[in-house]
This record gives C-alpha cells, structure tokens and sequence, in this order.
C-alpha cells in the first residue's frame, strides 16, 4: 500500500520537523538541515512531497523537494532498526554524496549508491527530483564489495537498464499482478549487482549476469530451507527461469543444483549445533529437509569429514 506526504498544507514553522519525521519514516532516520546554515523560513521555505511503495522486499520512493542537506549521522545511524542500502536514481537537480572519505556528485541521469549502516551526508544544491530504492543488506550483497557513495551512469550500459527499471518500479501501482512485482525486484536486483561490479559504462556480460541471478537463487533457497522441500521446478518458476537454465546456472560451479542446496540444508544443522541447540539428530533431520537421520549422518559426514554427534560433543567440549 503506497503512502504519500507533503509540505503544501503544513505551517512554515512546523515544516523542519514534520519534514524530518517524513524522512525518518520514508527513508531512514536522517536530519534535513539548510544548505546556507541558516534557518527555513522568509524566502526559504522547505517544500518537498514524498510518495512510497513497497515491493517485496524492497520500498520505493518518488520524491521531490528544495535544497537542503540530509545528514544520516552517528546518532541517526544508531536510531536505524534497519540493514538497508539506497540506491537514488537523480531526475532533476544536483546531489553531492559523501560516505566514509568519498564524495560524487550526481547530476539528473546519476545513481547514486549509499550504505545507510554508516554516516553518510547527502547536499542538494537546488530544487531536485529522484526515485529512492531502500534494499535490505541482505539482498545487496552483490554490491557490499563496490565503494560507498558510489555514481553510477543512468544514461549508458547497465546503469541506463537499472535507471529504466527503478522508473518502471516508481510506476508501478499497488494493483500490480504478484508475479510481475517478482519479475521487477529481480530485474532490479540483478542490474544493481550488475551496475556497481562491472566496468563504468559497460554491459554486463552474460557471465556475471549469471553469477548474480545464481546468488539470489542461493539467498532464496536459504530462506526456504526450512519450509520444506525445495524443488527445482518450483525456484526455476520463482525466477522466470526453465529448469534447464537453473541446472545450466550451477554447472559453472563446482557444485550441482541439488548438491549446492544438500551443502545448504548441512550448514544450516551445522549453525544450529554451533549455537548449542538441544533439538534431536531426529528433529534437526525433519527440520532442515533430510529424509531421516541416515540421511543427515552421510550428507554431515561428505560435507564436514565427521559425523553430527561428534560435531556437537565438539562444540559442547570447547
């Protein structure tokens, strides 16, 4: 369900705080200050409107407003309750990021990528408009390696195709069929990983392509461990993908499809028994999808060299 706020309607003198609460809640904890250091008001008036939807597990933002700094310092970094990234695709105005040492300057037709677990300032020069993506830490691993207070070209390569589907995204209504928001975020995913890792201004190649969509299947499966079986068809069907190209995907690997979700189904009972859990060998099995315990002894055995009590006699001994 989308939300929308807007200054129009609220008295000059309450629009700092109301517009500070907007982008707390909109976005992340953040503190809207002028650009001139002095205070709004007179000639200064803050305006600004902010619309929001979410999409899976991304939320989406169309929003505009006048010049201002927003500053997501240590103190709004420890108000954060959430791990989250913003990717702000710039439309109109001028922007100048900076997080840890690094600055960009985003013109219209500039992405701009921001790791909100840290300090970050973001300075608009004048009046500017911009689509706000918030991604889960989760979800962005395929950019946690790149530089923060990253730009990215909107206009050439990949950036110009993430450009298009945060456009698309921005559009989008809340009528919008399931599957079709699925097929999105994961266009979405995929260009961002694909954007910030590859060559500024080139194409993906079908390589990395591949290398990102085979790590958000493999971040869908680990959610999806302990729900109950995991079949290829069904993963394929998730990602708009055949079957044979989700075997094809982990035949580049070292590991096969089935054998890569085995190794998951292992590390998830190893991660229980690390954390010192009194569940059963019997119930960890049912747990974590093995047909039985003979199943879990030779699958813990291939995959760790011992067997599952041994492994926990080990860490109860330790």
């Amino acid at each position: 369900m989308s939300s929308t706020w807007s200054l129009r309607d609220i008295r000059p003198r309450e629009r700092h705080a109301f517009w500070r609460e907007t982008l707390t809640t909109a976005f992340t904890p953040l503190r809207p200050e002028p650009v001139d250091g002095g205070r709004w008001g007179g000639g200064a008036l803050l305006r600004g409107d902010v619309t929001t939807q979410p999409l899976g597990p991304l939320n989406i933002a169309t929003i505009r407003s006048s010049a201002q700094h927003n500053v997501h310092g240590a103190a709004e970094v420890r108000r954060s309750d959430e791990e989250v990234w913003f990717v702000n695709l710039i439309v109109r105005g001028r922007c100048v990021g900076e997080q840890e040492g690094r600055e960009c300057d985003l013109g219209a037709a500039t992405i701009g990528i921001f790791d909100a677990r840290r300090p970050f300032r973001l300075t608009y020069t004048d009046d500017w408009d911009a689509v706000s993506v918030r991604v889960p830490a989760r979800d962005a691993a395929m950019v946690a390696q790149a530089p923060t207070s990253m730009r990215l070209a909107a206009d050439i390569g990949a950036g110009r195709l993430l450009a298009g589907v945060m456009t698309g995204l921005a559009r989008g209504g809340d009528d919008t069929p399931d599957d079709r928001r699925e097929a999105l975020v994961d266009a979405f995913l995929l260009l961002l990983g694909a954007a910030a890792s590859g060559t500024p201004g080139g194409m993906p190649s079908h390589a990395e392509v591949d290398a990102q969509l085979r790590e958000r299947i493999c971040a869908y499966v680990r959610d999806a461990l302990g729900d109950g079986p995991v079949e290829p068809a069904d993963v394929a069907r998730r990602f708009h993908i055949s079957v044979r190209k989700l075997h094809q995907l982990f035949e580049q690997t070292d590991r096969s499809f089935g054998r890569t979700v085995l190794a998951m189904r292992v590390e998830s009972v190893a991660r229980d028994l690390d954390a010192g859990s009194r569940a059963t060998l019997t119930e960890l099995a049912a747990t974590w999808g093995f047909a039985d315990t003979s199943h879990l002894h030779r699958a813990f055995r291939a995959h760790t060299g011992r067997a599952p009590g041994d492994y926990r006699r080990t860490r109860l001994a330790a």
